[in-house]
């Protein structure tokens, strides 16, 4: 069996990660609504945090601040007072919205519209903003209300009920930066409507709309446990292709892609080489040979099925277990537990290498089924 040296992993994992940056792009959210509905705190400090956007924003035109991201664009717009709503209309829907720039693939996807819970009400002039976006065919839109600490319950549910009747395809999330239920997933919906946005950007953006969110650990694992299944599927046709499975830079480019997406999921910075070297390290050339080795056994004539199979399944416990050590350090951050995620120490420990044995064991029962065709209880689980 032909072995490749370090080099070459390394250059294979590079261009396959390069290859996924250049094809992933930033995706852009517009902040709309009246004067003092704490869009700018909700948005550039509880669900981006400044960590992703910095602590001031680039003057973008009259009236919007762009708050430039390492992974997404904020426009923030000025907002809108009693009395000078035609001056707002002119500027976002006249001006920004219909300016060139901020269509297409490389503008705005999203609108979120905020209406303040202080007000108990949703204005004509509100109604009349979003159905003119609706509209125009080009933006996705949803209505938040925020400050609903500020409104009793009966108030909340008439706003939500005339919005339902006026604006019945418009989602409604309601937030609030209160310390009593700001972080209370059964009150506030910030896991919905950032789950809302990434349903409907497009795949080029979904990926660093992830990788924006300070929070937000269930719709990563959704994105994660989408990219896991993707690349195992792939290496199950590397592996079938005649060519030495375990060693192959093309299989060695698919899983350093596959941990370096998971780890900027959760904001670690990585090297390729550090990746090149895990995958080196693991033992999986062996493991692989092994496991051929048995399946061969068993069904003779599987020949290169046997490494599909073996590929995937190696993939998928790789993706698995890298997912697993991040995710337990990411809740510690988020419960204000002094945590730094050291790339070197996650993938370099025994821990590390014993989880990817596990999950590796914990499917490979599946794997003659899956040779076989019948996947019901496989990867897909």
């Amino acid at each position: 069996m032909q072995e490749y040296s370090q080099e070459k992993l390394n250059e294979a994992v590079e261009e396959q990660v390069n290859e996924f940056q250049k094809n992933n792009k930033k995706p852009s959210v517009l902040l709309m609504g009246q004067t003092g509905t704490g869009k700018t705190t909700a948005a550039t400090e509880y669900i981006f945090g400044t960590a992703e956007v910095g602590d001031g924003a680039k003057p973008c035109t009259i009236g919007i601040k762009w708050y430039d991201g390492k992974n997404i664009n904020i426009y923030d717009s000025e907002g809108y007072e009693i009395g000078k709503q035609e001056h707002y209309r002119e500027l976002v829907m006249d001006g920004f919205l219909k300016d060139p720039s901020t269509q297409g693939p490389d503008g705005i996807q999203v609108v979120w519209y905020f209406v303040s819970g202080a007000g108990k009400k949703i204005t004509d002039y509100d109604i009349s903003l979003i159905k003119e976006i609706q509209e125009m065919n080009k933006y996705q839109i949803a209505l938040v209300i925020s400050k609903i600490d500020e409104m009793s319950e009966e108030q909340l549910e008439e706003l939500k009920r005339i919005a339902g009747i006026e604006l019945p395809k418009v989602p409604v999330f309601q937030i609030s930066m209160a310390p009593a239920i700001k972080d209370n997933p059964e009150v506030t919906d910030w896991n919905r409507l950032t789950e809302w946005t990434w349903s409907v950007l497009g795949e080029v953006f979904q990926s660093r709309f992830v990788w924006a969110l300070r929070g937000a650990l269930e719709i990563k694992k959704q994105q994660i446990n989408k990219w896991i299944l993707a690349a195992a599927t792939s290496a199950a046709g590397i592996g079938a292709a005649p060519i030495p499975f375990a060693d192959a830079p093309v299989l060695a480019g698919l899983q350093g892609v596959l941990i370096f997406k998971i780890l900027r999921t959760y904001n670690v910075q990585v090297a390729t080489g550090t990746v090149t070297g895990l995958i080196s390290s693991l033992g999986v050339s062996q493991a692989g040979r092994w496991l051929c080795g048995q399946l061969l056994k068993f069904v003779p004539v599987l020949g290169n099925i046997a490494n599909a199979t073996v590929a995937a399944a190696i993939t998928y416990a790789l993706g698995k277990a890298v997912d697993t050590l991040c995710q337990r350090q990411a809740k510690q951050m988020l419960a204000g537990e002094p945590v730094t995620i050291d790339v070197d120490a996650i993938l370099g420990s025994k821990e590390f290498a014993t989880m990817v044995q596990t999950q590796f064991g914990d499917i490979k029962d599946h794997i003659l089924d899956l040779i076989k065709g019948d996947d019901s209880d496989g990867l897909s689980k």
